[in-house]
C-alpha cells in the first residue's frame, strides 16, 4: 500500500462509531514501527483488503484479560489471538511470577487442547492461502509458549514435546500443577468455542485460577509488560527449551478416580461390562481423562470414530463443541442406537475436558438431554443422600447461578456444609477450596456449577468431566440392570426435594457494538427493573455490585459481581455478562416443594412448557433491550447464532 492508501484507511477506521478513533490510533503505531511476532507484509494486506469494521475490531483494544486469560477469535491486531498476544501474555505472567513466586527455579505446566485455526467462517479469505496464520494450532501457540518462557528464565514441561498432534486437559494440568509444585501453569484452549477462536488461561500454583485481588495485579503485568524488539530472535535459539512431564503424573491422575469409583461405586461392577456406554470427546482431549478413567474402571466404553482428536470439531454440529447445547451429542447419539452399540448413556466432554455431558435414552426410544443443573442434581442426591451411595459429609460448594435443588438436597444428609453463593466462575470455587485448605485438610463432597462444572476432589482445582462420569456411568449401570433410567432417577429425586426446572440461555451480541449493546442491557436492567417472571411479580431484587460489598472493588472484582437477580415465588434469573465470550447470559429456574398429591414426572411435565414460554419470553425482552425485535420463529433459533442474525432471520421468515 502507497502512504495515500494508508492514511485513506485509517481514515475510514477513524469514522467508525464508538471504537473507530481509538483503534485508528492503534493501527497507525502498529504501522509505524515493526512488531514483534506480526509479519509486516501480512498487516498491510489485511489493512488493504479487510471491511473497515473487521479492522475496527481488531485494532479497537487489547484483547481483555479477563478470568483468569484471553480468548477470542484468532487473527491480526491487538483483539486477537496469535502469538504477539500470546508473547505478551507469557511475558506478563513471567513478570507476575517473579513479583510474587519468592523462590528460584522456577518451572511452569503447559497445556493445550486440539483445536487448529483455518478460518472456517471465511472472514479472512482475502488473507489467500498463504497466510501463516493458517493452521495455527493450540499445540502450536503451546510450543511457542514454551519457548517464551525460556527467553525469561522459567523452565516449562508439557506432555509429549516432541509429538506435535499432543495435548493435556484443562483438569489434568491442574492436577499436574500440584503433582509437580509448580509454580504456575498455562492452558492453550479456547474451551468450548468454536475452532477459529482460541485462548490462555494463566493457573496458581495450587492449580486454580487467579481470583481478585491477585487478577488485578496479574492484569497489570500483562498490560504493562513490553516485549524486547529481539525477542523472536531470542525465542528462535529455545526450541529445545520443554521437558515431558513424568509419566506417573497422568497415572495418579487416572487412579485417583478409579480408586473413587471402586471405594464408592462397587455395586455396579458385576454388571457393567455389560452395558454399553458411548463417550465421545466432541473431537477434543477427553480421551485421555474421561475415557481412560471408564475404561480403567471396568465400562464397556464405545467411541464413535469421527468424534476423535479433531482440530476442526468437524463432526460436531455447528462446530459447538460444548455439552450444554441440546444437539451438540447428536451424531453420538445416533452410534449409541445402532444394533451394533445398543447403549442407552452418551457421556461427553468439552474439548478441554473439564465439562460432562450426559444424553439418555428413556424407554420409549426417545432421547433426553440433561442440564448441568440435572446432572449436578444426580451427583449430590447420590454421593449425599442415596441409601445405596456413600452417604459423604462434608462441603457442598456452588455458585449463585447454579441451581437452587443443591441447597434443597443438602438436608437430606448428615454432616453437610452448603456454600451456595459464589460469583460465577469455577475459579471462585477453587480459591474458596485453598483458603479452607490453608486451616487443614477438607472433606469435599461436591462442587458444582450449572454450567456443566463438577469436582469431587481436593487433588485438583478446576472443574473435571472424569470427576462426575464415573458417578454417572454407575447409576445408570445400577438403573438399567433393574429396567429404570438415569430419568427416573431424577425423578425420584424431585419427590424428594420437589420439582426443579432450569434453563440456561445467551444472547451472543458481537463485536465493539455488541460489547456496548451487553453494557446497554445491564444498565436497562438497573434502572428498568423485570417486573414480572412469568405470570408471577418479582418479589426481591439483587445486584451484586452493590448488594455485599464494603470497600471499592477493583476492576476484576467488578466484572465479577456485575450480576443480577431476580426471584418471584417460584421463578428466579439470574443475568450477567459472559467474562470469556460475547454474550449476555442468564439462568432461569423454577421450583417447588414436594407434593404428596402427585409424583414429580407428572408435575415436571405438566409444567415444562410453561416455564420454557416464561424462560423464552424473557429472551425476547432482553433482545429488545439491546435493539432487536425477535419474532416467535426467531426466538427457537440456536443460541450459538448472534442475536442481529437471529432477528434478520425471523424478518425474512414472516415475509
Amino acid at each position: 500500500m502507497t502512504d495515500p492508501d494508508l492514511r485513506r484507511r485509517l481514515a475510514e477506521v477513524a469514522r467508525q462509531p464508538n471504537a473507530g478513533p481509538a483503534a485508528a490510533a492503534e493501527l497507525a503505531r502498529w504501522l509505524a514501527a515493526d512488531q514483534p511476532f506480526v509479519n509486516g507484509t501480512e498487516l498491510r494486506r489485511f489493512v488493504a483488503r479487510a471491511p473497515v469494521e473487521l479492522i475496527t475490531d481488531a485494532f479497537r483494544c487489547d484483547i481483555p484479560f479477563g478470568t483468569g486469560g484471553r480468548r477470542g477469535r484468532v487473527g491480526i491486531g491487538p483483539n486477537r489471538i496469535n502469538p504477539r498476544t500470546l508473547a505478551l501474555t507469557v511475558a506478563g505472567h513471567c513478570e507476575f511470577l517473579r513479583k510474587t513466586a519468592g523462590r528460584s527455579g522456577l518451572a511452569v505446566v503447559v497445556a493445550n487442547d486440539t483445536r487448529v485455526f483455518s478460518d472456517i467462517n471465511a472472514l479472512h479469505e482475502f488473507m489467500g492461502a498463504d497466510w501463516s496464520l493458517l493452521g495455527t494450532s493450540s499445540r502450536s501457540l503451546a510450543l511457542l509458549a514454551c519457548q517464551i518462557y525460556a527467553a525469561y528464565g522459567v523452565h516449562t514441561c508439557m506432555t509429549a514435546p516432541d509429538d506435535p498432534e499432543g495435548y493435556m486437559p484443562t483438569p489434568e494440568l491442574s492436577f499436574a500443577i500440584r503433582e509437580l509444585d509448580a509454580a504456575g501453569g498455562l492452558n492453550v484452549s479456547a474451551s468450548h468455542n468454536h475452532p477459529d477462536d482460541n485462548g490462555f488461561k494463566v493457573y496458581t500454583p495450587t492449580g486454580g485460577q487467579y481470583c481478585p485481588p491477585d487478577d488485578a495485579t496479574l492484569a497489570r503485568c500483562v498490560e504493562q509488560v513490553a516485549l524486547d524488539p529481539q525477542i523472536e530472535e531470542v525465542v528462535a535459539g529455545r526450541s529445545d527449551a520443554v521437558t515431558d512431564i513424568p509419566a506417573d503424573v497422568h497415572k495418579k491422575y487416572v487412579s485417583m478416580y478409579v480408586s473413587r469409583d471402586a471405594e464408592f461405586c462397587s455395586s455396579s461392577a458385576a454388571v457393567r461390562s455389560q452395558v454399553p456406554v458411548v463417550y465421545t470427546p466432541l473431537c477434543g482431549t477427553g480421551l485421555a481423562s474421561v475415557a481412560e478413567t471408564l475404561t480403567e474402571a471396568g465400562y464397556q466404553l464405545h467411541v464413535p470414530a469421527d468424534q476423535y482428536p479433531d482440530g476442526s470439531f468437524a463432526a460436531v454440529p455447528l462446530r459447538s463443541p460444548n455439552p450444554e447445547i441440546l444437539g451438540a451429542a447428536d451424531p453420538a447419539t445416533k452410534f449409541a442406537s445402532t444394533p451394533e452399540v445398543g447403549a442407552d448413556l452418551v457421556l461427553s466432554s468439552d474439548p478441554d475436558a473439564d465439562r460432562l455431558g450426559v444424553e439418555v435414552r428413556l424407554a420409549d426410544g426417545c432421547w433426553r438431554h440433561l442440564t448441568g443443573n440435572q446432572i449436578g442434581a444426580i451427583i449430590a442426591y447420590f454421593l449425599i443422600a442415596d441409601p445405596a451411595g456413600p452417604r459423604l459429609s462434608g462441603r457442598l460448594i456452588t455458585t449463585v447461578a447454579t441451581s437452587r435443588v443443591l441447597a434443597a438436597i443438602a438436608p437430606l444428609g448428615s454432616g453437610i456444609s452448603l456454600t451456595d453463593d459464589l460469583m460465577i466462575g469455577f475459579k471462585f470455587i477453587g480459591q474458596l477450596l485453598d483458603a479452607a485448605e490453608s486451616a487443614g485438610p477438607v472433606r469435599l463432597v461436591l462442587a458444582a456449577e450449572e454450567s456443566h462444572g463438577y469436582l469431587t476432589t481436593t487433588e485438583l482445582r478446576d472443574k473435571d468431566g472424569a470427576s462426575g462420569a464415573y458417578i454417572i456411568a454407575h447409576l445408570h449401570a445400577l438403573m438399567r440392570s433393574s429396567g429404570r433410567t438415569l430419568w427416573d432417577y431424577l425423578m425420584s429425586v424431585f419427590d424428594a426435594v420437589g420439582v426443579h426446572i432450569e434453563h440456561g440461555r445467551s444472547l451472543v451480541l458481537l463485536g465493539a457494538g455488541g460489547a456496548e449493546q451487553i453494557k446497554a442491557v445491564m444498565l436497562s436492567l438497573r434502572d428498568q427493573a423485570i417486573e414480572h417472571i412469568g405470570s408471577e411479580p418479582v418479589l426481591r431484587r439483587s445486584d451484586f455490585l452493590v448488594d455485599g460489598v464494603t470497600g471499592q472493588l477493583t476492576e476484576g472484582e467488578r466484572a465479577a459481581r456485575d450480576v443480577l437477580e431476580f426471584a418471584s415465588e417460584h421463578y428466579r434469573v439470574v443475568v450477567r455478562p459472559s467474562g470469556t465470550e460475547a454474550k449476555l447470559k442468564y439462568y432461569f429456574d423454577y421450583r417447588e416443594p414436594p407434593s404428596a398429591g402427585s409424583r414429580a414426572a407428572e408435575r415436571y411435565d405438566q409444567l415444562d412448557a410453561t416455564v420454557r414460554a416464561a424462560c423464552s419470553a424473557l429472551y425476547a425482552d432482553l433482545a429488545r433491550r439491546a435493539g432487536y425485535e425477535l419474532s416467535a420463529a426467531a426466538l427457537d433459533l440456536p443460541d450459538v447464532m448472534p442475536v442481529s442474525e437471529k432477528a434478520a432471520l425471523g424478518r425474512v421468515g414472516h415475509g
